[in-house]
C-alpha cells in the first residue's frame, strides 16, 4: 500500500518543525543502471520556494549529485518517516544562519506534499519459520555489469525477510566488506516449496551491522534488468508471499 499524503499546509508545518530543529536528512538520487547516490544534509530553512541545508556528506568519497538532479528526500521527524521528492537545485550558496555566520550549503526545491513512508509498497513476510533460506550474491563485473565475475566467489547469506519488492538478508562481515548504499549485487535463491530458481538483481538500500553477531544485515531493492523474467520472478514471489499469509491465517484459527 503506498504511503499516505499530506496536504500543502501540513507539508508546511512539517517542513518548518524540520528546519528549526535542523534535523537531518537523507538525499537519494537513483541512476539509470538502478544504482543510487546517497548524502546526509541537515535541514536549515525554509523559504517560500526552496529547503536550505548545509553542504552533502555523502557515504563514499567518489560519488556525486550534480546540480539540478531530480532526487528523493527522507526525514524522520516526531517517530515517523517522510520522504518527498525534490530536486538539489545547487549547492555551495550562501546560507545564512545568524547576523555573523554565513556557511555554504544547498538548495533544495521545497515539495508541496510529504509521503508517510512508514507504509510499505509491498507486503513483506518473516521467514526464521523456514530452514535457512540461502542466498548467494555477486557484484557485477566492472566493465560487464550485465553479468557476474565468473571467477569470483559469490558471499552466501540468509535471508530475514521477503517482499514482491526487495529482500533483507545476514551476511558474515569477513564475507562482504566495504559495502555501501546504492551498491548492485546479483542475488540467487530458493524458496521452500517452490521449483524455481530466482536469480534477481538488486541495489542495496541499507546496511546495518548486528550486535555481538559478526554479521551484516543488507537491505536490497529488486531492479529489473532482463523485463520478462523480471515479470515472473515477481509474479512467482508473489503467490510465495500470498501462500505464507494463508499459512500464517489457518494457525491462527
Amino acid at each position: 500500500m503506498p504511503g499516505s499524503r499530506t496536504s500543502s499546509t501540513a507539508a508546511e508545518r512539517l517542513l518548518e518543525l524540520a528546519c528549526a530543529r535542523n534535523l537531518p536528512a537523507q538525499v537519494h538520487y537513483e541512476r539509470v543502471d538502478g544504482t543510487v547516490v546517497t548524502c546526509r544534509v541537515r535541514l536549515l530553512q525554509l523559504t517560500d520556494e526552496r529547503i536550505l541545508a548545509d553542504m552533502p556528506h555523502y557515504l563514499d568519497r567518489g560519488d556525486r549529485i550534480a546540480d539540478g538532479s531530480p532526487v528523493t528526500v527522507h526525514v524522520l521527524l516526531g517517530g515517523s518517516r517522510y520522504q518527498f521528492s525534490s530536486n538539489l537545485e545547487r549547492t555551495g550558496i550562501p546560507v545564512r544562519l545568524n547576523e555573523r555566520q554565513v556557511i555554504r550549503g544547498t538548495a533544495l526545491s521545497k515539495p508541496r506534499v510529504l509521503t508517510d513512508s512508514q507504509r510499505r509498497a509491498f507486503l513483506r513476510i518473516r521467514l526464521v519459520s523456514y530452514d535457512p533460506v540461502r542466498v548467494d550474491l555477486a557484484r557485477p563485473h566492472p566493465e560487464l555489469p550485465e553479468a557476474c565475475v565468473l571467477d569470483q566467489h559469490p558471499a552466501t547469506g540468509s535471508i530475514v525477510d521477503l517482499s514482491v519488492g526487495g529482500v533483507a538478508v545476514l551476511v558474515d562481515d569477513k564475507q562482504l566488506r566495504s559495502v555501501r548504499p546504492g551498491e548492485p549485487f546479483y542475488l540467487t535463491f530458493t524458496l521452500p516449496d517452490v521449483d524455481y530458481e530466482f536469480l534477481m538483481f538488486g541495489s542495496l538500500r541499507q546496511v546495518r551491522t548486528v550486535e555481538s553477531s559478526g554479521a551484516q544485515r543488507l537491505a536490497f531493492a529488486f531492479r529489473p534488468w532482463v523485463p520478462s523474467r523480471f515479470q515472473r520472478d515477481q509474479d512467482t514471489l508473489a503467490k510465495f508471499v500470498a501462500q505464507h499469509q494463508r499459512r500464517l491465517l489457518r494457525r491462527r484459527r
